[in-house]
């Protein structure tokens, strides 16, 4: 896990923020329990970063060996649910990535949580949306509530949102695969489409996967830096946990 997550050398305030707490706790600033609770989900985001880094990695080299298909002679477009033997492990690792993705900032939002004291009391009802905006409802002048709520509105989550959900509790995303021919090798593009959730799908934005994927990976990694460099600025800043 270790070895993916190096591939984001600026992914370092996490463990900066983990490596504090035995100190907290040897100083009676932080509670045995709290510190496990903390340290499992520093663990339970690596590993959901990791497998989204995973299958970002693995879509990549799906689309990548599709290029390699015989056969192809003019530029055109085919539908997903072709002959082609990539199907299945493309819609897979598309399952695996979106739902990490997404749920590693609900995740985060139990570890947040637990910093401001458990201000969402009923954890089962801790989710990032719903403690974003009961944290910046609160304070919209705090530096961590203001960067939840900058990630909350943007682009990027906004944009992967619909996917999780329509993995979760609709259907397989679709996709539209563009055949170009340069040279006379084929290049495939997977075109995700403008909004899952909507039927029938529109491709105007033209969301190739690779790139669309990739950005959201370098996205997450750089909202979960800055949460977790605030969280240790504060918390240096106060000597305990919780706020």
């Amino acid at each position: 896990m270790q070895e993916i997550l190096n591939r984001h050398p600026a992914f370092t305030n996490p463990s900066a923020l983990e490596s504090i707490y035995d100190t907290l706790v040897q100083a009676g600033n932080l509670t045995d329990d709290n510190s496990l609770k903390l340290k499992r989900f520093h663990y339970t985001i690596n590993h959901k970063i990791t497998s989204a880094i995973y299958c970002n990695e693995k879509i990549c080299n799906i689309v990548n060996q599709s290029n390699h298909i015989q056969g192809l002679t003019t530029t055109g477009s085919v539908t997903r649910r072709s002959e082609f033997d990539d199907v299945f492990q493309l819609a897979f690792y598309q399952d695996g990535f979106f739902t990490s993705l997404i749920s590693c900032l609900d995740v985060l939002s139990l570890k947040v949580n637990l910093f401001f004291n458990n201000a969402i009391r009923d954890v089962s009802k801790c989710y990032f949306t719903s403690l974003t905006n009961q944290l910046y409802t609160a304070n919209n002048n705090g530096a961590i509530e203001q960067c939840l709520n900058n990630i909350k509105t943007s682009n990027w989550y906004i944009e992967a949102l619909p996917f999780r959900k329509s993995l979760i509790h609709r259907q397989q995303n679709d996709y539209t695969i563009l055949v170009e021919v340069i040279a006379g090798r084929p290049k495939m593009k997977y075109i995700l489409p403008d909004d899952p959730l909507n039927q029938p799908h529109t491709y105007t934005t033209n969301r190739e996967i690779t790139t669309f994927c990739s950005q959201k990976v370098t996205n997450l990694v750089n909202s979960i830096n800055m949460i977790d460099g605030l969280l240790l600025t504060e918390t240096t800043r106060i000597g305990h946990i919780p706020f």
